[in-house]
């Protein structure tokens, strides 16, 4: 009778399954990260845009930094994670009608 590590085809189904979820969670995190820092990056240019604009003294990029960590950070979030959700929606819907 042989007793080795093989795998049933229920175990490999499930190993799948966790496979599947694996790469749509990481799809979504990279997606959302890319979006997140993509909003952080326009806002640190448009604040020191309108610093130097006005003449307002100080460090540009330290108070935008501390303007997106006190203010505006949930914003960012979560506008980056809603156009997380839908662009993984919108390639889903694309992919299904090829």
């Amino acid at each position: 009778m042989y007793s080795g590590n093989a795998k049933t085809q229920q175990e490999m189904d499930n190993q799948e399954q966790t496979n599947s979820i694996f790469v749509l969670i990481w799809g979504f995190l990279q997606v959302f990260f890319s979006f997140y820092f993509y909003y952080c990056s326009v806002f640190l240019i448009a604040t020191a845009a309108a610093m130097w604009y006005y003449n307002v003294d100080g460090n540009y990029l330290c108070t935008a930094i501390k303007r997106i960590i006190s203010n505006h950070a949930g914003s960012f979030t979560f506008a980056a994670m809603i156009m997380a959700i839908v662009t993984l929606a919108r390639q889903s819907a694309q992919r299904e009608s090829q």
